[in-house]
C-alpha cells in the first residue's frame, strides 16, 4: 500500500519467503529512512500525525519504538520529556505545513533550544491544499470529494471550511446535497489524494448536469 508498512510486518514476510514488491510511496518512503537514520543517531522521535493512521504505524516501527505521536499542537505540552535525552520531529506526510510549523515552535520552546526537524510533508499536500483556498476565494459553496476516513480529505476539508465559505464533504455522488446547494451559482469541487479519478468526474458530471 501507498501508506508503507510497519517494519515487522515485512520482516515478517521476508522470513515466510514471500517476494515483496514495494509499493510505498516514494515520499513515505524517505521519510521512513530518514527517521532510520535520526534513530541510529539515539535521537527519540516526535511524530505530528493521527495514532491510528497506517502510514503513522509504519513510520513509528522506522523509530525503533522510541518515539511519541503528537496528534495536535495542544499535546506539545503534554509530552514526556526527559533532559538527557536528544530528541528530532516529523509529520505524517500529509500533514498541514502551518499546524506544523506550530509545532515545531512550541517544542522548541518545550525543549528550550533547535533540534533536528525532518521535511516529510509532501509538497503536493501542500499544492492541493492552496489550490483549493484559492477556488474557494472564487465560489459560493465547496464539494470535498473522499473518503470520511481518510485522513488527508479530512484535513483538506477542514482547510476548506477554514476560508468561510459553505462546504461539504461527501464520499461519492450519492452523498451530494439536496435543492439547497442547486441554488448557488458557482460550486468548487476539490478532492483527497486517494479520491479515484471516476467518483471526482461522477460528481463533476452531476454538478454540471444542475444548469441544464
Amino acid at each position: 500500500r501507498a501508506h508503507g508498512v510497519p517494519l515487522a510486518v515485512q520482516n515478517e514476510l521476508l522470513t515466510q519467503g514471500v517476494r515483496i514488491v514495494d509499493a510505498t510511496c516514494p515520499k513515505v518512503k524517505k521519510a521512513q529512512m530518514l527517521i532510520a537514520d535520526q534513530t541510529r543517531n539515539g535521537r527519540c522521535l516526535f511524530l505530528f500525525g493521527e495514532p491510528e493512521h497506517p502510514e503513522v504505524a509504519g513510520l513509528l516501527s522506522y523509530a525503533a519504538h522510541r518515539a511519541q505521536v503528537i496528534e495536535h499542537v495542544d499535546m506539545v505540552e503534554c509530552m514526556a520529556v526527559q533532559p538527557e535525552q536528544d530528541y528530532f520531529l516529523a509529520a505524517q506526510t500529509t500533514q498541514d505545513r502551518g499546524e506544523f510549523q506550530k509545532v515545531v515552535q512550541r517544542l522548541e520552546t518545550r525543549l528550550g533550544g533547535s533540534f533536528p526537524v525532518l521535511d516529510t510533508i509532501c509538497d503536493a499536500t501542500r499544492e492541493r491544499q492552496e489550490e483549493a483556498m484559492r477556488i474557494a476565494g472564487q465560489v459560493d459553496v465547496m464539494l470535498v470529494v473522499g473518503g470520511l476516513t481518510s485522513g488527508n480529505t479530512r484535513r483538506l476539508a477542514k482547510v476548506v471550511q477554514a476560508q468561510g465559505v459553505p462546504s461539504v464533504h461527501i464520499e461519492s455522488v450519492r452523498d451530494l446535497p439536496d435543492q439547497d446547494l442547486r441554488r448557488a451559482d458557482r460550486v468548487g469541487i476539490t478532492a483527497g489524494a486517494s479520491t479515484p479519478k471516476a467518483v471526482i468526474d461522477s460528481v463533476e458530471d452531476a454538478v454540471a448536469a444542475w444548469s441544464e
